[in-house]
């Protein structure tokens, strides 16, 4: 089993992060991870999903990637250099290294 088997993520709009009242003692991280145009957010937990974001649909890490890596596809309104999208897979890759070390 990889380190990233069991842990869990829901996505967020931004105007629902924002009028929540998040208890980051029950997540694996002290802030979310935000989409690349800030329109939403990602939580990430293991075991049982906390009450306050029961509502919000689970993805596990595969599909979370897989989200991300969507928000840096270009598409006909927004053209998005290529390397952020690296820097920012970077990033959450060497996060969930470092939590799975702890």
């Amino acid at each position: 089993m990889g380190i990233n088997d069991n842990r869990k993520f829901v996505e967020i709009p931004e105007d629902d992060y924002n009028s929540m009242s998040v208890d980051y003692s029950l997540l694996l991280s002290d802030e979310p991870t935000w989409s690349v145009d800030n329109s939403k957010c990602f939580l990430k937990y293991v075991g049982a999903k906390p009450s306050f974001i029961s509502s919000y649909t689970t993805l596990y890490y595969n599909d979370f990637l897989e989200i991300i890596k969507q928000d840096y596809e270009t598409d006909d309104d927004v053209i998005v250099d290529m390397s952020d999208a690296v820097s920012k897979l970077e990033e959450v890759i060497a996060e969930e290294k470092r939590l799975g070390s702890e």
